[in-house]
């Protein structure tokens, strides 16, 4: 595999369902690459930073939540689960284990090229030839000194989305998150984030003073963010308050969320607001 290659890794699965899992990899413009479910296996997740990682539990037995938790332990790139479990309590421990998606077998090829296309929208991945990803220390520091550098940069305005050097920053309060590099950075120091938590992120930096509920949330995570109702599981709605736990835990936020993350299960999130901090909130504005 070389540097330019956008790949997924495919971890355990059946001969036929892996053949179906390598096809959608293809049909996404990605560099299929299979693995058994071992430690060895991890190790090279690890080095090798995949763009998507897929671990297949088809059969009762196989321990895709253990092996889960040591990929995503080396690893915050998009995973998904896919799993013959569909029970709710399975579904949820999935996403505990730090899947940011899961997806009950059996499934056909169209439905599964559609998950995965959606979870490829959400996480902002390119197919092989679209996007360089350098690997080693020396592509890291290039990485840091090409985030910093619009951090920095004293003409820009807080909020909004701002173009500097064809990179597209959000900001807010001393937080930035880059839309094309993904990265994202709290006083100028990078804070790494699953793809649910990005992807969560970027949503309310983008409604800003908008509350969005769970169920909207959920629908981004999903990969499918029309303002259409679909019915949305609990287990997915309790997947967005622990990534919004997580993601306040990573910024460093305030317990109740004043900062950077305001709201709660019951009322919904949104970004909290910059007057709050500076003038009394402005009655008429409904906010």
């Amino acid at each position: 595999m070389t540097d330019s290659e956008s790949n997924t890794t495919i971890v355990g699965g059946a001969p036929e369902l892996a053949r179906l899992l390598v096809q959608a990899s293809r049909d996404l413009g990605f560099t299929p690459v299979q693995l058994p479910p071992t430690e060895e296996s991890v190790a090279l997740i690890h080095q090798s930073t995949p763009d998507l990682v897929v671990v297949v539990g088809d059969e009762p037995g196989a321990d895709v939540l253990e092996m889960t938790r040591r990929i995503r332990a080396v690893s915050t790139a998009p995973l998904v689960i896919l799993s013959v479990l569909i029970d709710p309590a399975d579904v949820l421990r999935g996403f505990d284990a730090g899947a940011d998606d899961y997806i009950t077998l059996p499934i056909g090829s169209g439905e599964l090229n559609a998950r995965f296309a959606a979870l490829v929208r959400r996480s902002a991945l390119r197919p092989s030839g679209t996007r360089a990803a350098p690997a080693g220390a020396a592509a890291t520091a290039e990485l840091q000194r090409d985030s910093r550098e619009p951090v920095r940069d004293p003409s820009a305005v807080l909020g909004g989305t701002i173009s500097t050097s064809g990179e597209r920053w959000l900001r807010h309060d001393g937080l930035a998150l880059n839309l094309d590099s993904r990265a994202v950075l709290v006083e100028q120091r990078e804070v790494e984030l699953t793809g649910s938590e990005f992807a969560l992120l970027a949503t309310l930096l983008q409604s800003r003073r908008r509350v969005r509920n769970r169920s909207d949330l959920a629908l981004v995570l999903r990969g499918d963010p029309r303002e259409q109702w679909y019915e949305v599981s609990d287990a997915e709605k309790g997947h967005v308050d622990r990534c919004i736990g997580e993601l306040r835990r990573k910024l460093g936020d305030a317990p109740d969320g004043s900062r950077y993350i305001e709201g709660s299960a019951e009322t919904g999130y949104r970004l909290a607001g910059d007057e709050g901090r500076a003038a009394a909130p402005d009655a008429s504005s409904g906010r």
